[in-house]
């Protein structure tokens, strides 16, 4: 016993299948391609949803005579078919992105770093590199910043720095003989 079942065989050629198609060598060939042309969608609204075909690769869509609706679910140029009208789909943003996280695992995770090694290097590589050099350039502004400060106090008339936090402040008399006394004093 199997747990597979047996392959049907295939129906007799010009028996009728999927969207007016017609069963040839065990295959289902769609309408166009039994009237010896090709399918394709239409491109102009009100046509959407009609049955298309075209002569040639190069040659435009044009729907079939007499008119054919394709059944409701159908893909169209602006989503799907209903009731013989493309109607519009819109799917919200956080509902694709929920599909997308629906359909993920590790392992197909894994399969796909993988399979794009050359692209997986260099994710990983800008996840480290990036971060440690805005650090980096974070200490260097702060040590450009005290340098530069550094440089102006040198450039200026004053004896202390602007970083020193204790001033020594020199108070002096002048005698009637200009002889100078210096009194010393601290403030903070």
């Amino acid at each position: 016993l199997s747990s597979e079942c047996p392959r049907s065989p295939p129906m007799s050629d010009g028996t009728g299948c999927l969207e007016r198609g017609k069963c040839r060598g065990g295959k289902c060939v769609p309408y166009c391609e039994t009237q010896g042309m090709q399918s394709c969608m239409c491109d102009v609204i009100g046509d959407a949803c009609k049955r298309c075909c075209r002569m040639n690769l190069n040659d435009t869509c044009f729907p079939v005579d007499p008119p054919d609706i394709l059944p409701d679910g159908t893909p169209c140029i602006q989503g799907f078919c209903n009731k013989g009208m493309c109607e519009k789909t819109i799917q919200d943003v956080v509902e694709r992105f929920w599909d997308i996280i629906e359909d993920i695992n590790i392992n197909k995770v894994l399969l796909f770093l993988r399979d794009n090694i050359v692209g997986t290097v260099i994710l990983v590589t800008a996840l480290i590199w990036i971060p440690a050099s805005c650090v980096v350039s974070y200490f260097d502004r702060r040590r450009l910043h005290r340098e530069e400060k550094w440089r102006k106090w040198s450039k200026t008339d004053a004896f202390m720095h602007p970083t020193d936090s204790r001033r020594t402040v020199i108070h002096t008399k002048v005698n009637k003989k200009n002889r100078v006394t210096p009194q010393y004093s601290t403030s903070t």
